[in-house]
Parts: structure tokens; sequence; C-alpha cells
């Protein structure tokens, strides 16, 4: 590449990742040697593991020339540890980068062409793909990203989008990249619904603060792929999880879903009143999924991520749900805390 590049660093958060960690990692160092990114290294922030973590990570830096460096700390959470992660890498740009990710090889290439090419676009999220051969719960979030981003899902670009569209564009913390220092001003004007950063959202609020200071650009060649979970367990955490995340996220007036949030917690009551009065109603539900599969496919979904979404949207609708109740009660809580003047 001509021309000199930032220094970046990856920060990867885990916690008990065991088994996943190495090859996450691993993807990134390979990456960083073929973009011959002398400036890059990797800062591994183990958040409270009690498995063999810290030791998969310290047999791959002794065993690659990229610099792998790990820092500890007790369980607190992603929010903090992204926070830690940032405030210790000493680099220009920084990406984060989750244990069941992985970075395609030439994906920072890529990216390097681009910084050199155009150094004004200094913000970046990754083009996520989700291998979804023989897993249904791949395939059910597959179909949920494309209605939610089929801006940019029907035909993967170069784009890039601001704070008047940032709702319609995918955007994550995984591979996101950014300037250390404005990452550092955003968490420090980073607020959440929740008293407790354990719950609260670590991406989408962080990244729609940077999108109101510079445009985020994306691109299919800067990309890599996400191991979707294919146990029940894991996808019944998950799913909860993110409804409290979500609601962090979007609760807020002029997102694009705050009034959709306002309406499911209110319809919520009025249609469990409906079923315990008239329980016959509980019939519609196969018409609505017959309708449901219908609009997908016009949508051009494929038939085999259909049948994937329409085996889990039931549970989905339970467990996200039950999500977002819980982050309506911690927000509710918070709030009443705030007002007594307990910590």
């Amino acid at each position: 590449m001509s021309g000199p590049l930032p220094s970046l660093t990856f920060v990867v958060i885990v916690h008990n990742g065991s088994g996943m960690i190495r090859p996450a990692v691993a993807s990134v160092c390979t990456a960083i040697e073929r973009a011959q990114w002398s400036g890059a290294s990797v800062l591994v922030v183990d958040d409270g593991s009690t498995d063999d973590t810290v030791v998969e990570v310290e047999a791959l830096a002794s065993e690659t020339p990229v610099g792998i460096r790990v820092v500890s700390q007790a369980n607190a959470g992603r929010l903090a540890a992204s926070r830690a992660g940032v405030e210790q890498a000493e680099s220009e740009l920084v990406s984060f980068i989750g244990v069941r990710m992985r970075m395609h090889p030439d994906a920072l290439v890529n990216l390097a062409a681009e910084l050199t090419q155009h150094p004004e676009r200094r913000v970046w999220n990754c083009h996520i793909e989700v291998p979804r051969e023989r897993n249904p719960q791949a395939q059910f979030w597959h179909v949920m990203t494309f209605i939610g981003w089929r801006r940019y899902l029907r035909e993967p670009r170069l784009v890039s989008f601001g704070l008047d569209d940032f709702d319609y564009y995918p955007k994550g913390t995984g591979g996101f990249v950014c300037p250390r220092d404005l990452l550092l001003e955003g968490y420090e004007a980073l607020t959440s619904l929740y008293d407790d950063p354990r719950y609260a959202s670590d991406d989408t609020a962080l990244i729609r603060y940077i999108a109101g200071r510079e445009r985020i650009w994306m691109t299919p060649r800067y990309a890599a792929d996400y191991l979707a979970r294919a146990d029940m367990v894991g996808f019944v955490r998950h799913t909860f999880d993110r409804g409290t995340l979500f609601l962090d996220s979007y609760l807020h007036p002029g997102t694009r879903l705050f009034w959709p949030l306002v309406a499911f917690f209110v319809a919520c009551p009025l249609a469990l009143l409906l079923v315990l009065r008239k329980p016959r109603t509980l019939l519609a539900i196969p018409a609505v999924s017959v309708g449901a599969a219908g609009g997908l496919a016009a949508l051009g979904v494929k038939p085999r991520d259909i049948r994937g979404f329409s085996a889990l949207a039931p549970a989905f609708g339970v467990l996200f749900g039950a999500g977002l109740w819980r982050g309506l009660f911690l927000s509710a809580r918070s709030t009443l805390r705030r007002r007594a003047g307990k910590p």
C-alpha cells in the first residue's frame, strides 16, 4: 500500500470464550498479515473468564508475529469491557471483534486501500455475513436483519450513512472501526435507561453518537463472518438479552422504533385480555404465519431461510418480548432510584 496507514488496535471482548477465542483472534491476525499492516495489533479484554480463554490467547500470541496483548478484569459486562479496551489501546483507530466473528482474509487489504485513497473516511462499519447451512437460528437472524436493513442488504455496496438515515442501515460494534478519541468522546456522552451497566446497550447508542459527528462507511469488501448459535439454550438466553439491549437502544424519542415500542407495550395487555376472553383468536396464528411467509418470499428471502424463520418466530416473539418488558422494568426502577437519590 502507498502512504502511511494509521495505527489500529482490534479490541476483542471475551468472557469464557474457550474454543472460540483462538480462531477469532487468528482470523484477525491473518487479515493483518495479508494487509502488511505493521501498525495493527490485538488487545484481548478478558472479562472475568473462568475457563482456558487466557491460556489459548497466550498460546496463539507465541505463534504469530502480530502483537497480541491480554488485559484481565473482573466480570463487568460488554459495555465496561469494551470501554476498558479502548482506554487501554494506544492506536489512532480502534475496532472491536467478538469471539463469534471470523474476519475475511482480505478484509484489511481492502480497508487499507480505502483508508489510503480516502483518509477522510475514518469510520467504518463491517459487512457481516452469517453462514446459514443447516442452522435454523442463523436463518432466523438473517431474515430479521434483512427485514430491518434491506435498504443495504438487498444490494450490498459501498455506502455511507449519518444520523438522518441511521436506523435504515446495518450497524454493530463487531468490526466497527473508529478513531480512538471519537470513541472515548462517545463513551463520555453515553447514557442508558438502566443504572446497571451490565444490561446497557454497548453498540447502537454509541454508534448513533458517532454518526452524528462523522458519516459511517461500509462495503462488502470489508467483511467478516458471524457464527450464529446453534443450540436452543443459547438462543433463549441471547434472544431474551437482546430484547433488553434493544429497548435501551431505541426507546428514545426520534429513533425509528420509538413509537413501535410504545405501541408494543400498549398492545400487549390488550392482546392478552383478548386471548383470555376469546381463546379462539389463537387460531388466526397459522393464517398470519402463512401471510408473513408470502411477504418474505416477495421480498426475495430464500425458502430455506423462511422455513428457519417460521420455526423460531413464535419462540422469538415470547423471549424478545419478555426481554423488552424486563428492560421496561429496569428503566422504571432506575428512574425511581434516581428520583429517590439512591446510587
